[in-house]
């Protein structure tokens, strides 16, 4: 579940979400993961289909408490495609 989204200097938006269930990589326990967009001028929200995005995990908890991407916080591990399956707006708690 998306539940914040943190701005950066160079305007890209990213969003922090929960994982449903935690993951293991490398010895570490991933509760939280990191998506932005792939592409300059594409945007995570309503109505995306097959939107190429960055995915990273949270491997500095105090991400969570912050309002901007700190890029020292988390970890790139893969590119994905998000569709929104809602039928409502982006919902984010801040």
């Amino acid at each position: 579940m998306i539940f914040k989204k943190l701005s950066h200097k160079d305007g890209s938006e990213y969003y922090l979400a929960a994982l449903k269930e935690p993951i293991l990589s490398n010895g570490r326990k991933i509760t939280y993961i990191i998506i932005g967009a792939r592409f300059l001028g594409q945007h995570i929200g309503p109505k995306m289909n097959n939107l190429p995005i960055n995915i990273a995990y949270v491997v500095d908890s105090s991400l969570l408490d912050q309002q901007d991407m700190d890029f020292n916080k988390g970890e790139f591990v893969a590119i994905g495609f998000a569709t929104d399956t809602s039928t409502g707006q982006l919902q984010y708690s801040e």
